[in-house]
């Protein structure tokens, strides 16, 4: 049996990652694989994941004891753009290099909640220097000038900077979802091993949630036959929340009977800004639980998850919202743009979002049957290609890959000054000629041909 230790948010933490820790583990082989967890809860009795109840959960700062104990075969680190929830995950995965599934390829938000708060300006230049040369030092002083002005953090995504290059030349390996991602990735470094694993999709047992609408509706304070719109995910301005409500007003001059839910944590104080005139037309929820995240997905008849910007997230939210068969409307941004036409609506981002969106709305609302062969489609492909089985075949060759890697690179963990540097030092020799020596891996090891064929298949450009 293989050992991983595995470094990830987890519930009740308010993040996605927590939820997608949560669907992946629960389709890996666990008779192939023993996966200690990792998480900044000092007690696991804090903990309110359903994977404590299957796996050992520990505080991360027992990862450096606990790792001579077991002499964990491969270090699998869940990195997002966060500061709060992978600040210490971002250090030990610099400090123990392993696998990083990277959720975010953009971290400018997590260096910016690191450095910025407290003056730590040198520091933040430094990172953006080290992915960018003096091109990004320059930006990053003119970025620091405008935030020390007043404007918001979110203006370095105007800028195509992704303070994801020191984590990625230092990693064993990188992991990813989307070709969009992939694509990033190569052109930051094309020696580094990286790997595109399908986001997983929900438990089964989520269909079996009573799913009458009537009832669910009434939950809610909504009244049946209601044609129900919904967002969502965290409520922020990176999703047009705004542009949305706007929108949203238009069409209650064409037809009364819909509702707009907001689902998800409130980041900018939405209550506040909705009229009096749509107190009863849009829903905000707040964070809600899984089973109140389901619940009001299966009663939407059309789900918007828009983008003014991207991280180069792949969206839980959306990937559940296709699950569900249901027509979701989305921005034509990262890697949204990957996913089939024929199965999401795609909104250019580049001028008049507001009327393409009442447009397409309008057609959705209108046409029932198309309504429900973009759902079909969508379900479809999401079946096809995020089905546990095989994202834990997928996962399985991946992590087989680098335990081989690391074995041959003979990093034990161990630590110590020369050897820290040394290891280092391997490591980026090692992934300049990665590409040399993967075939040889890979026919050393003892994988199914389907798992073969998947490796070859998903990423013939590295090997």
């Amino acid at each position: 049996m293989l050992k991983l230790a595995y470094f990830t948010p987890l519930k009740p933490h308010k993040t996605g990652i927590a939820d997608y820790s949560e669907m992946l583990l629960d389709c890996v082989d666990k008779e192939l694989f023993k996966i200690d967890i990792f998480s900044s809860f000092k007690s696991s009795k804090d903990v309110t994941s359903k994977l404590k109840g299957n796996f050992d959960i520990f505080f991360y700062k027992k990862f450096p004891l606990l790792k001579r104990e077991n002499n964990y075969d491969l270090i699998i680190y869940n990195m997002g753009n966060n500061y709060y929830y992978h600040d210490y995950i971002y250090e030990y995965a610099l400090k123990y290099p392993g696998l990083v599934i990277l959720h975010d390829i953009r971290l400018s938000g997590f260096f910016c909640e690191k450095y910025l708060p407290n003056g730590e300006d040198e520091n933040f230049l430094d990172e953006i220097q080290y992915g960018s040369g003096l091109e990004g030092l320059e930006a990053g002083r003119f970025i620091l000038d405008r935030v020390k002005r007043g404007e918001k953090l979110n203006l370095l995504y105007e800028y195509d900077y992704f303070f994801c290059n020191r984590i990625i030349n230092e990693s064993l390996g990188i992991v990813v979802h989307s070709p969009y991602a992939l694509r990033v990735i190569k052109k930051i470094n094309d020696k580094v091993p990286a790997f595109k694993l399908p986001h997983p999709i929900p438990e089964q047992s989520y269909i079996s949630i009573n799913m009458k609408k009537e009832e669910i509706l009434k939950d809610f304070n909504i009244k049946k036959d209601t044609f129900v719109i919904s967002t969502l995910g965290f409520i922020s301005e990176s999703k047009s929340v705004f542009d949305v409500i706007e929108v949203f007003e238009k069409l209650l001059k064409i037809k009364k009977d819909l509702v707009l839910v907001l689902v998800g944590q409130d980041m900018i104080g939405i209550k506040k800004k909705l009229n009096n005139d749509l107190s009863n037309k849009v829903v905000a929820t707040g964070f809600v639980d899984d089973y109140r995240f389901y619940r009001i997905l299966a009663v939407s008849d059309i789900v918007i998850n828009l983008r003014k910007y991207t991280a180069g997230e792949t969206s839980g939210a959306l990937i559940k919202a296709m699950f569900f068969g249901k027509p979701v409307i989305v921005s034509d941004i990262g890697s949204f743009s990957d996913i089939p036409i024929d199965t999401i609506v795609k909104i250019c981002n580049v001028s008049n979002v507001k009327e393409q969106l009442l447009y397409y709305l309008i057609k959705l609302i209108n046409n029932e049957v198309l309504r429900k062969k973009l759902g079909e489609n969508a379900r479809s492909f999401i079946l096809k290609n995020n089905n546990s089985k095989r994202v834990c075949e997928i996962f399985s060759g991946i992590v087989k890959c680098m335990i081989k890697r690391r074995k041959s690179l003979d990093i034990r963990f161990n630590v110590g000054k020369n050897y820290m540097y040394e290891r280092k030092r391997i490591i980026r020799l090692v992934n300049l000629n990665f590409h040399n020596i993967i075939n040889n891996i890979l026919s050393e090891l003892n994988l199914s041909h389907r798992d073969k064929s998947l490796i070859y298949n998903e990423y013939n450009e590295f090997f």
